[in-house]
């Protein structure tokens, strides 16, 4: 009621007089309208926020009744079960979401845009009863390589699973981006729901591994078969398209030379997440390898928190940017403007900035919880916290720099730089642990992902002109980083194992706040404040 009145009160003023703000009645309007764009965004957020909450929080607090479920063996054997299927799934799924939000999100046209999501449902089909064919095949051989981790009726649970990890990606990629955000949470939140509430019967009656994999083979198949009927309404049915055979062959063609490399991306990335656990069983012990793993848990939370917004900017940054690139390309843009890709901009810098605070919030918090939470035995932990944050806030910063090199119709620089930057790591990680062991290989791995983002942000500047602001982000990493280090440190001599101890170093602990908030400020005047002349460059966009 209030917004409709200001718009009437705004559609019928006249323009300001000498006594009144400096500012015009479209002015306003512009300023309102930006306002509502701000409040569907946070809204949009916060939904894909609760989806991802709920779903993490979940296998979170399972975690604990899982582990007491199982015996040391059995857990152990979960985790490297977890880690093949990881793995596999980044062939099961063949990157067929992001070639959706590829070929989908530079059409304006919506019924081309279903007609796109319909020939890639078509082929997720293809794909997952491929896999689950040649799954089913080789799984003898499969079984009889490693008898001690998988049984025969163990692996083809999981070969079900991975089977339906297209047909559920495609259409999760099209609710989001035509965002139909409750639709999504809903089915997110129920696959979730179905899935502990199954691992929790099965466990009780003693099913063990076993339960614990179908449980989540029969919730996946749910979830798979509701999507389906869910985006055939949304698109059509898949085999009503008018287009030829020879059509239809050359857009799967299309799509999936453009998704091979982003899946040579995927497994080389298992290098760097995962074969550093192998390089340092070879050069530290077992307490040093634990304390690695729990850091790297409080990092995985930094991509965790960046979620959402990821969830929400990802489907759409193709159809914005292909936007705003014809609009320089037909010389749209004015002369006034200081950026060039001005929302690619703002919203990729927005991206930058969470990674670095939720970087710095998380050195605070992730020494409390360890030393709240854990066995003295893994403290040691803590020292790894700074550099695993920093490296997965490089992760991120990587996400926001290559959209250049994936506008285009092949994805095949972000592999080269995958390759180029994974082989650095590996070899970086097998010289530096055998002299600093968990140090060195993470090292190593910073060192790799520094190198990543600045030729995906060289490439995408090399393609498109866009580019994000570099020097700034390094400075702005490397207070982070340092003020990490501090955190951890003074943190870890405290010693705070209890709730008692952290009330009585509550002063301390509220100094150390301080300081970190003064921190966010600078870097945030620091990135985000540039001035021409003495003038604010956000004021210099005001039209006269």
């Amino acid at each position: 009621m209030k917004t409709a009145l200001v718009h009437n009160y705004l559609a019928s003023s006249t323009v300001p007089t000498k006594n009144s703000p400096g500012y015009t009645r479209h002015e306003l309007l512009c300023l309102l309208r930006r306002i509502k764009s701000c409040d569907k965004v946070i809204v949009r957020t916060a939904m894909y926020a609760l989806a991802t909450i709920v779903m993490k929080a979940s296998s979170l607090l399972m975690l604990p009744y899982i582990a007491g479920s199982l015996s040391p063996e059995q857990f152990g054997q979960l985790e490297l079960l977890a880690t093949f299927a990881t793995l596999i799934s980044v062939i099961a799924g063949f990157a067929l979401e992001d070639s959706l939000f590829r070929f989908c999100g530079i059409e304006s046209s919506h019924s081309k845009q279903k007609m796109i999501a319909r020939a890639i449902y078509r082929l997720a089909l293809k794909v997952s009863l491929a896999f689950f064919a040649i799954g089913i095949t080789v799984s003898p051989w499969i079984t009889a390589l490693a008898p001690s981790l998988f049984s025969a009726y163990l692996l083809k649970l999981i070969i079900l699973m991975l089977a339906c990890e297209a047909l559920i990606a495609v259409p999760l990629a099209w609710l989001r981006m035509n965002e139909h955000v409750l639709l999504y949470c809903f089915i997110c939140i129920a696959k979730t729901v179905i899935q502990a509430l199954l691992v929790w019967q099965l466990l009780e009656r003693g099913r063990a591994l076993d339960g614990i994999f179908e449980a989540t083979a029969l919730s996946t198949v749910l979830a798979a078969t509701a999507l389906f009927f869910i985006h055939i309404n949304s698109t059509g049915f898949i085999a009503t398209d008018n287009n030829t055979v020879n059509d239809g062959y050359k857009l799967d063609k299309s799509v999936l030379l453009y998704a091979l490399p982003i899946v040579g991306s995927g497994l080389l990335a298992f290098f760097t997440n995962g074969f550093d656990r192998w390089v340092l069983l070879g050069n530290t012990n077992l307490e040093q390898i634990a304390c690695y793993a729990i850091a790297a848990k409080f990092a995985l939370a930094l991509s965790i928190a960046l979620q959402p917004y990821g969830m929400w900017w990802s489907p759409i940054r193709f159809s914005i940017f292909e936007k705003e690139r014809k609009e320089i390309n037909n010389k749209v843009h004015s002369t006034d403007s200081p950026r060039r890709y001005k929302n690619t901009d703002k919203y990729s810098n927005c991206g930058c900035i969470q990674a670095l605070l939720f970087m710095l919030a998380l050195s605070l918090f992730a020494p409390i919880a360890i030393q709240l939470l854990f066995d003295s035995s893994y403290h040691g932990a803590i020292y790894f916290v700074p550099m695993m944050l920093c490296i997965a806030a490089l992760k991120e910063l990587c996400e926001y720099s290559n959209i250049g090199c994936l506008i285009n119709k092949s994805s095949t620089t972000q592999f080269h730089i995958s390759l180029l930057t994974t082989a650095l790591a590996i070899v970086a990680m097998l010289f530096l642990s055998r002299h600093y062991q968990v140090h060195g290989v993470l090292a190593a791995l910073a060192m790799a992902q520094a190198l990543r983002m600045f030729l995906l942000n060289h490439f995408t500047q090399r393609y498109t002109g866009f580019s994000l602001p570099v020097a700034r982000l390094t400075t702005a990493l490397g207070i982070c980083l340092a003020l990490a280090i501090y955190n951890a440190q003074s943190l870890a001599q405290k010693e705070l194992a209890s709730l008692m101890l952290i009330s009585q170093n509550s002063i301390f602990i509220l100094k150390l706040l301080c300081i970190n908030v003064a921190a966010v400020l600078f870097i945030i005047a620091l990135y985000f404040v540039k001035r021409r002349d003495g003038i604010n460059e956000f004021e210099q966009t005001r039209q006269p």
